[in-house]
């Protein structure tokens, strides 16, 4: 009797979830795709007049960096997937300053 319980619990579980749930990401690791988007992009380094970076900061779309001359705001966008799994993530450089 409990084996013909268990199989009937299964078959309804395998019906209540019928698909692959999207991957989610923890916040870290969220944070920290976006981060090696922003770190592997030329233009940033470039806009960075290819200086070491000194400080990252969380800004409300993105991220701020800042080298010892330069400042860029770099926006992060991300957009699902069109089949389960992480969204893709893209940036896109909002201001450049250096002094």
């Amino acid at each position: 009797m409990m084996k013909a319980t268990s199989l009937i619990v299964l078959a309804l579980c395998s019906v209540s979830f019928p698909g692959d749930a999207p991957a989610a990401l923890s916040g870290f690791w969220d944070s920290s795709k976006a981060l090696h988007a922003i770190l592997g992009n030329n233009d940033v380094a470039n806009a960075l007049k290819q200086q070491p970076i000194e400080t990252i900061t969380k800004s409300g779309s993105g991220y701020t960096l800042t080298s010892h001359s330069c400042t860029v705001n770099v926006s992060v966008s991300r957009q699902a997937p069109n089949r389960p799994g992480q969204d893709r993530i893209t940036i896109r450089m909002t201001r450049e300053k250096c002094r």
